[in-house]
């Protein structure tokens, strides 16, 4: 069975979303190391878990379009 193409527009969109949920992930990671508060850590690692989650979705929903 033939998978649907993804649409430029589409594409460019998700491509977008990527690049916003990785540089999250790293902004977050960065702060979490430089933070001494153990909540204020655990929530921003939290946080990255999160971003991570979501690019990996992406991810995934592009390969399941390839």
């Amino acid at each position: 069975m033939s998978k649907p193409n993804i649409a430029t527009k589409n594409l460019s969109a998700i491509t977008e979303l990527l690049i916003a949920e990785n540089l999250q992930y790293k902004k977050c990671i960065a702060y979490s190391s430089q933070v001494q508060d153990p909540d204020l850590q655990a929530t921003l690692d939290h946080m990255a878990e999160c971003h991570r989650n979501r690019y990996d979705g992406l991810l995934d929903y592009l390969d399941s379009h390839q």
